[in-house]
């Protein structure tokens, strides 16, 4: 419709007005390539195109991201190489119009920049500013990220705090300023077109009210194998996607009241049945860390496992990293919040994987380099030039086993034996 009309407007099958039930980034890159493309069989070329693109320069940035973090190359190597050639699901992920590829990209983006800028303990005002305004940038992307900014934020507060407390505050005054100039815009168009304020999208009231229900499940119906085929049409006729009555409501009372409406018998149900929404959140709390996805049982024997060698790595890093530690455990506890009360679902797990990819990689390249297959070096420092966001006074520690060292030392011999003779042969001449 976007790219039709030149509207945010229409979301579902029949026409319901205009909308801000995604957010934009994402269908504005879509209504350029349809503009180009056009909405057939090359529209959907173009739509695979732009994934793919986002994913490959989403996972190039890991090896850059992870010796920023002050992990060896390696890790961030092998993270990188995982994540390009294990994709998630092939079919909804990259063919799909979700957006899920620039949420990644976006996330490992702010989570590069903020270790760069605030690696040290004073940060300039232009930094400050440059956080809150490029988070504002990146809820237009994934509004879901709101809790893990608000613990970064934090994060960040405690690291400079050996500035005065006057230069604290008057850093997060300007994030406050970044952000809400960041956010204007899109927060006036939905004032003006919808008739009421909102953060970004429209549909948290929805959403509640679909999977959060006498009938609901912990995650999409479509997740689970076998596909839960009744389960998924309760959901779809509570859902204006699947249900006419549902869009006509819509387009009587507007998109706006109509969240409202649902926001309200959601939250209705949750009172009435406490214990039912306690178990389905203690569920999607497991599911979302241990997904039995459609189709994969075969694969969890290995992807389990990663989450917990990825748990362990987190304890790794907080130890040896504290800063960057800090903001990758805010990624783990902020991110998940909103899903453990909605729903789960493959789309929604996919943005946080990376996490889990970087973080088991760098317990299994420690061990790798204990059997002497590779050797570890500092990145951060020595490799790129950038500043580690370890804790002051730490170094990152190569870790060389009995192997690479003795081989280290019969080359180092040799080249030293080369040299004398050369200089021998030269001196004789």
């Amino acid at each position: 419709n976007l790219a039709a009309t030149g509207e945010f407007a229409n979301p579902y099958p029949s026409p319901t007005g205009p909308t801000a039930h995604s957010a934009p980034a994402y269908p504005f890159l879509l209504s350029l390539v349809f503009r180009g493309a056009g909405t057939g069989a090359e529209g959907r070329l173009g739509c695979l195109i732009l994934n793919a693109v986002l994913a490959s320069a989403a996972y190039a940035l890991l090896p850059v991201l992870g010796a920023v973090a002050g992990l060896p190359v390696v890790v961030g190597m092998l993270a990188g190489a995982l994540g390009a050639i294990v994709p998630r699901v092939w079919g909804d992920l990259m063919v799909g119009a979700s957006g899920t590829q620039l949420r990644v990209f976006t996330w490992i983006t702010m989570q590069l920049l903020t270790l760069y800028w605030f690696r040290g303990n004073v940060v300039s005002r232009l930094r400050w500013f440059a956080y809150g305004a490029c988070w504002g940038g990146a809820f237009h992307v994934d509004p879901a990220l709101l809790p893990v900014f608000l613990f970064w934020t934090v994060v960040v507060a405690w690291k400079t705090r050996r500035e005065s407390a006057t230069g604290v505050v008057s850093g997060l005054l300007l994030v406050l300023i970044g952000l809400s100039l960041a956010l204007l815009p899109w927060t006036l168009r939905n004032r003006m077109q919808l008739g009421a304020w909102m953060f970004i999208r429209s549909n948290l009231g929805l959403e509640l009210a679909v999977h959060n229900n006498d009938s609901a499940l912990p995650m999409d119906p479509w997740d689970f194998t076998p596909i839960r085929v009744h389960e998924s049409r309760q959901l779809m006729s509570r859902h204006p996607f699947g249900s006419a009555r549902e869009r006509n409501r819509i387009r009587a009372v507007g998109e706006a009241a109509y969240n409202r409406e649902r926001m309200k018998e959601g939250l209705d149900w949750i009172r009435r049945n406490p214990k039912r929404f306690a178990v389905l959140s203690l569920k999607r709390l497991v599911y979302f860390w241990f997904y039995p996805g459609t189709g994969r049982r075969y694969r969890n024997l290995v992807l389990y496992p990663m989450v917990i060698v990825a748990a362990w790595g987190l304890l790794r890093m907080l130890r040896r990293h504290r800063f960057a530690g800090l903001l990758f455990l805010g990624d783990w506890v902020a991110y998940p919040l909103t899903y453990y009360f909605i729903v789960v679902s493959g789309r929604y797990r996919y943005p946080i994987e990376w996490t889990i990819l970087l973080r088991v990689d760098d317990p299994a390249a420690e061990l790798l380099c204990r059997l002497g297959v590779v050797e570890l070096a500092p990145a951060a420092d020595q490799t790129l030039g950038l500043g580690s966001a370890h804790a002051p006074g730490r170094t990152t520690k190569g870790c060389l086993s009995s192997a690479g060292k003795r081989c280290h030392t019969r080359l180092t011999g040799f080249a030293e034996l080369r040299r004398k003779r050369c200089h021998t042969r030269l001196t004789g001449f």
